[in-house]
């Protein structure tokens, strides 16, 4: 009860206040020159379907709605932030739509699939909720390898999610693409920064939009920083066999 009275506290809190706690600040790891985030309200499908990933220690990330109670996020974000131990399921809130205080769905995680193995490729989360968040989720469609080869440069990807720094309002990054691909991984250049692991990389358009990857973080490769994501090859079938 006491950490539900904080979530609602957070979540009554004024537009204005929420203004007021983010402040500019600048460029952070994962944005690549200009800026390309690009604030917007998540009033409609597949928008609907993206939300924060809360934790009761402290701290968020991005999740995405990819079966009736099914969130896809990043593994790490299911940790503790210093000690590393994985949280009881119970204390991980998803919060569908969240912007300025107000939401769609809100559910408590009661269980976790997480990739195994120590590589990055398995940095990934399938969070199962206590009920059915009523909202349309995403598909999850895995690239091959010549497919992620001819997604290379084309400017056909949208990465959407809650950024440590405009934590109250949704950023997307469109007309990105990716700049390389190993077994299991995606490298990207859709700007992405803290709070923001989690979120997915979608491709296609309309009703055919879905996720084709998961935002992990920033890597050094080739002399200079790359945003990495695992590919849906990873976690297409943990999605599939918890439906």
């Amino acid at each position: 009860m006491r950490a539900l009275r904080r979530l609602a506290l957070l979540l009554a809190l004024s537009p204005a206040a929420l203004a007021a706690a983010e402040p500019a600040r600048p460029l952070l790891p994962g944005i690549f020159g200009a800026d390309d985030r690009v604030p917007f309200e998540p009033d409609a499908w597949p928008w609907t379907a993206i939300g924060r990933v809360n934790r009761e220690v402290g701290g968020f990330c991005t999740g995405t709605l990819v079966g009736k109670r099914q969130v896809l996020t990043a593994a790490h974000c299911l940790r503790h932030p210093r000690t590393g131990a994985p949280l009881p399921p119970h204390t991980v809130h998803f919060v569908a739509g969240y912007r300025r205080g107000e939401y769609g769905v809100h559910a408590r995680a009661v269980s976790f699939v997480t990739g195994q193995g120590p590589g990055p490729a398995a940095d990934w989360a399938v969070v199962t909720l206590e009920r059915d968040a009523g909202i349309r989720p995403l598909k999850v469609r895995a690239l091959s390898v010549e497919q992620a080869a001819a997604a290379r440069g084309r400017g056909g990807l949208v990465r959407a999610g809650y950024s440590q720094d405009r934590a109250h309002l949704p950023t997307r990054a469109s007309g990105c693409g990716l700049t390389g691909a190993v077994p299991g991984l995606l490298l990207h250049d859709c700007d992405a920064t803290r709070g923001d692991s989690g979120s997915a990389l979608l491709d296609g358009e309309g009703e055919g939009m879905a996720v084709v990857g998961l935002h992990i973080g920033t890597t050094l490769k080739d002399g200079g920083p790359r945003n990495l994501a695992v590919s849906a090859e990873a976690f297409a079938g943990a999605v599939a066999g918890g439906r």
